[in-house]
Parts: structure tokens; sequence; C-alpha cells
């Protein structure tokens, strides 16, 4: 269990050498040992091995969710740039990740949607929202069949909602009902809509009734039947 855990600090200093030496001191035969050796494997660019050995996992992580959706959604076996994104993410440089998101999408292009998505949240995280909004803007006008391009108009209307650029919120929000109808984020959208018309306050049905009592309250008793 040390040994694992030391190999685990390894990858977070980014040595992935000394993380393999203290994986295989510990042991790869076990569940614990075959899930470290597969994120290992990402990290150095070995999809087809990260493939295998995370599709056994039933951790439930968001990395685990997003490095079996970007495996997915790939055919390469290997891609070294691909790994140092993921390692950089591990290694919680959120700003740099991004940047690697973002370049290693002009080459691996039938992941490309996914990577591009991917970089754009990372930079919304790391606060460069402007950069981010040049990548939604991206794949919604090279990728509008991928699902991100859906994700992309509901994170931009979040964004622009935030500003308090009602118009433009609205104007995405609208794109992606009518354009991704099948989308699972439509239910999302069609909130977030009334969010910025007004219909539904942040705190829901039980904050309205709040608010309107107290309008009441303030406006004087309820008139007698």
């Amino acid at each position: 269990l040390a040994q694992r855990a030391m190999a685990w600090a390894w990858i977070r200093s980014g040595d992935l050498v000394r993380a393999g030496v203290a994986l295989d001191s510990a042991g790869r035969d076990t569940e614990e040992g075959e899930r470290v050796a597969a994120w290992i494997a990402l990290y150095a660019g070995d999809l087809k091995t990260a493939r295998r050995g995370l599709r056994r996992t039933d951790e439930p992580s968001n990395d685990v969710v997003s490095a079996m959706a970007l495996l997915s959604r790939t055919r390469s076996d290997s891609s070294p740039a691909v790994g140092r994104a993921f390692l950089t993410l591990a290694r919680s440089d959120t700003a740099m990740a991004a940047r690697e998101f973002e370049q290693v999408a002009g080459t691996m292009t039938d992941a490309a949607p996914f990577l591009t998505g991917t970089a754009a949240r990372l930079f919304l995280a790391a606060r460069d929202t402007s950069r981010a909004i040049d990548l939604w803007q991206l794949i919604l006008a090279k990728h509008v069949e991928a699902p991100e391009a859906a994700e992309s108009d509901l994170a931009w209307a979040r964004v622009l909602r935030a500003r308090l650029d009602s118009a433009g919120a609205v104007r995405h929000l609208e794109h992606l009902i009518l354009t991704y109808s099948r989308s699972a984020l439509v239910p999302q959208a069609r909130r977030e809509l009334d969010l910025v018309r007004g219909a539904v306050p942040p705190g829901g049905a039980g904050f309205a009734m709040v608010a309107w009592l107290v309008a009441r309250r303030d406006s004087g008793p309820l008139p007698s039947r």
C-alpha cells in the first residue's frame, strides 16, 4: 500500500519512470495495482494499455470519466501529447493542461471536439474566460454534430448570464433547445432560460413563494373577502 502511494506521489511529481518502479515493488497483480498501472500508461501516452486497464475499474471519479470518454472517442493507440495533457492535469496545473489539450486537438482529429471542449472547461476553471469562449465558438462552428456543441452553448450562456447579458444568454439557450432537441442538456437549458427570463428565481419555486409573501407583507394586509 505504501509503495502504491509512493507511485502516486511520483506521478504527481511528473516522474513516471520512478512511479513505475514503485508500482513494480508493490505489485501490479492486484485490482489497485492494475488501476495505477493503467493511469501510468495513460500519462505515458500508451492509450491501448490505458483503455484496457481503465475499462475494468469501477472508480467513479471525474478523472476516470474524462479518460474513458477520450479513449472511447479515438482509435489511436498511442499519443504522448494526450498523455502529457492528462499528466499535467493530474499535477493540478489547470492552465497548462488547458493549453496542452487545445494543442493536441489539432492533431487527434477523431477526438478533436472532446479535446477542445475539455480545454474550454479548463480555461474557464483557470478564469481565462475569453479563451474558453473562443473554443466554444470554434466547436459551434466546426463540430456542430458533436455532443460538445450543446455543452458549448450551455456553458457560454451561463457565462453571459453571469455577466448580465440576458439577450446573449437567451440566444445560446434557444439555439441549444432548437438545434439539439435530443440532447440530455435540454432540461438544463430550459431551466437556465427560465432563470434568464425571470420566470424562476435562483432558489426555485419555494424561493418564489417566500418572495411573494414578503412582497405582500410589505404592501400591507391582504384584502378581506
